[in-house]
């Protein structure tokens, strides 16, 4: 199976070149991010692969866009403000790329304690109708440094069943774990994959 790749429109990171420390905001300063998010978007979406000639909107090698890398919008935590943007920035990216699929790019943490100070709603903000599949991250290390590595295995799994549950059509673009501990972890999302082989292939290469 070919991999292809999901691409960013856009980070919420600030060592990426893409739109340098991005941060949604309720203020004058916001919509002007916004302007300028949409123009970055059309330049991405419009840009031609410079050997084959194909725009990126077009091209069959790419299978999804992601709005943002973890969207947030800390200055509004009732979660208003980016649901607003994602409703507008996708319904825009739509009117340019009816080709490829396009998601958030969400942790898919629900607001709870560190989550709710986000501004973010998984479930909320993967409804929007322009949006295909919820995207799921998952960064034990990061997240329970305090935890044993087999605590950690018990949430990764723990992780993956609900979101099945969710009973939605999701992506797992973002996962990893210390390179020593790493091969264990992957194991734990294959096992949770095995009845989509396609799905259990691409992560089997990934870890091989």
């Amino acid at each position: 199976m070919k991999r292809r790749p999901e691409m960013k429109l856009m980070s919420n990171e600030n060592n990426t070149g893409l739109l340098f420390s991005y941060n949604l905001s309720v203020d004058r300063s916001g919509e002007m991010k916004r302007i300028l998010g949409k123009s970055a978007a059309s330049t991405l979406l419009t840009r031609k692969n410079t050997i084959t000639g194909i725009e990126y909107r077009n091209d069959p090698t790419i299978f999804a866009w992601e709005l943002m890398n973890e969207p947030r919008c800390i200055s509004d935590p009732s979660g208003d403000t980016l649901q607003d943007w994602i409703e507008e920035m996708s319904a825009f990216v739509k009117t340019i790329d009816k080709n490829h699929l396009l998601t958030v790019g969400l942790e898919a943490v629900n607001p709870e304690l560190w989550a709710s100070s986000l501004g973010s709603d998984f479930v909320r903000n993967s409804k929007v109708p322009a949006i295909d599949f919820a995207s799921v991250h998952i960064y034990p290390d990061h997240w329970f440094p305090h935890l044993e590595f087999e605590d950690k295995l018990k949430y990764v799994s723990k992780w993956m069943l609900s979101h099945i549950e969710d009973g939605m059509d999701e992506f797992n673009d973002d996962f990893g774990f210390v390179p020593w501990e790493r091969e264990s972890t992957y194991r734990v999302l294959t096992d949770h994959h095995a009845d989509w082989p396609e799905s259990r292939e691409l992560l089997n290469k990934i870890i091989i």
